[in-house]
C-alpha cells in the first residue's frame, strides 16, 4: 500500500484496479491484442466473426471470451499454435495487467461506449426504424424528423 501521514498519524491506503476505461485502440493494446481488428474473431468480448456480427445482435448468439479462454490462448502463444492464436483471436501477448491480484483484461476492459452505440445498438435501432417506416408504414420519415426537432431535450442540448 501507499503510506500517508495526516496530522502526525500514518495511514496506509490499499487499492486495486477494477476496470480501465479507454478508447478501443488503447484497450486493445492494454489487453495484449492486436491494435487493429485484423483477426478472424473481431471482438475481444465475443468469439464473433465479421459475418455474424452483421446479422446477430444478442449476446446469447455468441460464445463469450472468458478469463479461462484468454489465459488458454496466451499459453498457446508460446508453442506451435502461436500463429493460430494471433490470426484467429488477435492476442499477441499476455497483458502485464493480468499479474494484478483482482484484475484481468478479459473482464476489466469495457467496451468504449460510443463504439458500442455506433457499431452495435445504433445499427439495430436503424434497422428497426426502417422496418417501421418502410415495411409497416406506421409513420413517415417526415413525421420522425418533426418529432426529433420538437423533442424537449432540455437546456443543455438547445441552441
Amino acid at each position: 500500500g501507499v503510506k500517508f501521514e495526516i496530522d502526525g498519524e500514518t495511514y496506509t491506503l490499499r487499492g486495486t484496479i477494477t476496470i480501465i476505461s479507454a478508447g478501443n485502440l488503447s484497450a486493445q493494446l492494454h489487453g495484449g491484442y492486436k491494435a487493429s481488428n485484423a483477426a478472424l474473431r473481431k471482438c475481444r468480448f465475443l468469439m464473433a466473426v465479421d459475418d455474424d456480427m452483421q446479422t446477430k445482435f444478442s449476446e446469447q448468439d455468441f460464445q463469450l471470451q472468458t478469463i479461462n479462454t484468454y489465459n488458454s490462448n496466451c499459453r498457446d502463444l508460446g508453442g506451435v499454435l502461436h500463429y493460430h492464436v494471433v490470426t484467429t483471436y488477435g492476442i499477441v501477448r499476455n497483458s502485464i495487467l493480468n499479474t494484478m491480484r483482482f484484475f484481468h483484461v478479459a473482464t476489466g476492459l469495457p467496451i468504449h461506449v460510443m463504439h458500442g452505440h455506433l457499431e452495435g445498438s445504433l445499427h439495430l435501432v436503424k434497422e428497426m426504424l426502417k422496418d417501421l417506416v418502410y415495411m409497416k408504414k406506421l409513420f413517415s420519415v417526415k413525421q420522425l424528423n418533426d418529432r426529433i426537432k420538437s423533442f424537449a431535450y432540455g437546456h443543455v442540448n438547445t441552441k
